[in-house]
């Protein structure tokens, strides 16, 4: 009984909505057919060719909104000896000498095996066409292997630092 009441309600809200929906669109076409709403305003090529910039300077703040501050600008001239100020001179960025790039050897990673003895995992890598069995942290003439994983081998040399995939 009390769902009867409720979906009667529903229905009569609904059919209310849709009366004020139809009697906006009789208003703007009319009885007759008649389209009631403004016509479209014509629009020249010239209206939308112009173009004017809205541009306006913003004053300097001179107190720090979070600390209640009032800033302060310090100017620095930089003067000679006899009080007249010093012309100012470009200044050259001076260049750091890189260390030069290793030659690195020719690399493949087959993969590891992991030991009953030893916890740390024994990793086939070629280098230079010779197969190499190299732990993790172990060095073979200039190259650190710094860690074995299943897939890849992270090999440093120097400061550079390569990682080698299966």
């Amino acid at each position: 009984m009390r769902k009867k009441i409720i979906n009667g309600l529903l229905i009569f809200g609904v059919s209310i909505i849709w009366m004020f929906v139809l009697k906006k669109m009789m208003n703007i076409v009319g009885e007759k057919g008649e389209n009631l709403a403004s016509p479209p305003i014509a629009i020249s090529s010239k209206d939308i060719l112009e173009f004017e910039k809205d541009t306006f300077n913003l004053a300097v703040f001179k107190r720090d909104p979070f600390f209640a501050k009032f800033k302060t600008e310090k100017v620095k001239v930089n003067r000679k000896k006899n009080g007249e100020p010093k012309k100012n001179s470009k200044k050259i960025p001076v260049k750091k000498k890189m260390e030069p790039r290793p030659k690195w050897p020719k690399l493949k990673y087959f993969g590891y095996m992991k030991g009953s003895d030893n916890k740390e995992e024994l990793a086939l890598i070629k280098i230079n066409n010779k197969l190499q069995r190299v732990r993790a942290k172990e060095n073979i003439n200039e190259i650190h292997v710094q860690s074995v994983f299943a897939d890849s081998v992270i090999i440093r040399i120097g400061k550079n630092i390569k990682t080698v995939y299966k």
